[in-house]
């Protein structure tokens, strides 16, 4: 099936060059560019597709390149699509590996049984702060004394030595600990890496602007000899705080011998204002490539720019906007930086009768630690004998109540309320008591 691709999409397509990284506007045919890409190896190269990886950073997104790669080209094999953490797990399995990964709610206990030493107040927020601190440390291939935290440097080596502890005791996994493996494997072991380099002769990678050192430093090592067709875009990274490093974009040439960068110019998603103020805005980035980026579409879109009093007011400015506008309900998208500014959205959304989807279905807003602390409240005020409610929220806001009294709570059989117990208690100040 031929399908019509631009002057910039044609170059990266049929490109010579044995390393090449084509830097891609938003909207600039990029899937379009990778799946073509495979099929050219495939049909005109007759390079055999065990011999071709695509890797890119979610599975979903490696499922649908797959699909459209199958139906496009009316094929029923296909190489290998899939992430880096999929590609390592196979690579261990196929050396003999037994790997389990630890369950993300085990991890996450975990670090809030380390927090609650230090903190009266351990939130969702900062469980996950530590735990992209672990993964950004051990993605970054430093020495412990090395590595600088965006939290406590006594924390997080308490929680990273419990976490790693608890893994080793077990016999568990996390998908770092599977990066770092193959890492290792084929640096250490010349008989292996041969091996695999023989096999990964053409390796392409999507959203390249969010690899980490480690991925990188993989790439390297499988590089000699093979090619590597990369994809992306420096000014769309977003993981930066998982160890995404960008400037790999820039640095490609040399990084990668006989390397050669092309660039997607084209944005076809995107109306002309659209793109030229985008270009305004992200030309203060101060790592990126020189580029040019153009508007396919001519005509020109609506910006609006408002400040809504607070969050509720935003909830209805949008749905207003929707509610007025010409197009189908499913036409519109909404983003928001973080699930928890989705709540006004929901709410009012839901008093309105407008219909919606949220994409990232894992998301439950009553899961937030705000509103399970709100729920806690309720729920004691309703059963004074509310033991784990009582706890949750006891310090909250502080009250300082020491950690030894609230253990004391949880342990005592008594047949008392939890007020009643701290009260009793011989130790409890009176101004405590009295409270």
């Amino acid at each position: 099936m031929n399908i019509n691709l631009d002057e910039f999409q044609q170059e990266a397509v049929y490109i010579k060059d044995r390393n090449v990284l084509v830097v891609a506007a938003p909207g600039s045919g990029k899937t379009t560019v990778i799946i073509n890409r495979v099929n050219y190896l495939v049909n005109n190269l007759k390079i055999k597709i065990g011999n071709i990886i695509v890797i890119t950073f979610t599975r979903a997104a490696a499922d649908n390149m797959r699909t459209r790669y199958k139906k496009i080209f009316d094929c029923e094999k296909a190489p290998f699509f899939g992430t880096f953490h999929g590609l390592f797990y196979k690579i261990l399995l196929r050396e003999g590996y037994k790997i389990d990964i630890i369950d993300g709610g085990i991890a996450y206990r975990i670090i809030k049984n380390v927090l609650s030493k230090y903190l009266d107040d351990v939130n969702d927020d900062k469980i996950k702060e530590v735990l992209n601190n672990i993964s950004y440390f051990k993605t970054s291939l430093k020495e412990l004394d090395e590595y600088k935290p965006t939290l406590s440097k006594e924390i997080f080596e308490d929680c990273f030595s419990h976490y790693e502890e608890y893994k080793d005791k077990n016999n568990l996994w996390d998908f770092d600990d599977l990066a770092i493996t193959v890492f290792k494997l084929f640096r250490d072991n010349e008989v292996i890496l041969k091996k695999y380099k023989m096999l990964f002769k053409y390796v392409l990678v999507d959203e390249f602007q969010d690899c980490d050192d480690l991925q990188i430093s993989f790439l390297k090592l499988i590089n000699d000899g093979n090619e590597l067709f990369a994809v992306g875009d420096e000014d769309q990274c977003i993981y930066s705080f998982r160890g995404s490093k960008p400037e790999y974009m820039v640095s490609f040439n040399e990084d990668f011998k006989d390397a050669r960068k092309v660039y997607l110019s084209i944005n076809y998603r995107s109306k002309l204002n659209i793109v030229d103020i985008s270009k305004k805005v992200i030309k203060y980035n101060l790592k990126r490539n020189k580029k040019k980026i153009n508007s396919f579409k001519e005509n020109r879109g609506v910006i609006r720019y408002s400040k809504p009093y607070d969050e509720t007011a935003q909830g209805e400015e949008i749905a207003s906007i929707i509610e007025k506008s010409i197009d189908a309900v499913d036409e519109n998208a909404i983003l928001y930086r973080t699930n928890m500014e989705a709540r006004s959205l929901i709410d009012t959304f839901t008093r309105k009768r407008i219909p919606f989807v949220l994409l990232d279905k894992g998301y439950n807003f009553f899961d937030h630690f705000i509103c399970k602390d709100i729920l806690s409240y309720l729920r004691l005020a309703i059963n004074i004998n509310d033991k784990g409610s009582f706890i949750n929220i006891i310090n909250k806001p502080f009250r300082y109540i020491s950690k030894a009294t609230i253990a004391y709570v949880k342990t005592s059989n008594e047949y008392k309320n939890s007020f009643d117990l701290i009260i009793d208690k011989k130790d409890t100040p009176p101004y405590q008591a009295k409270k």
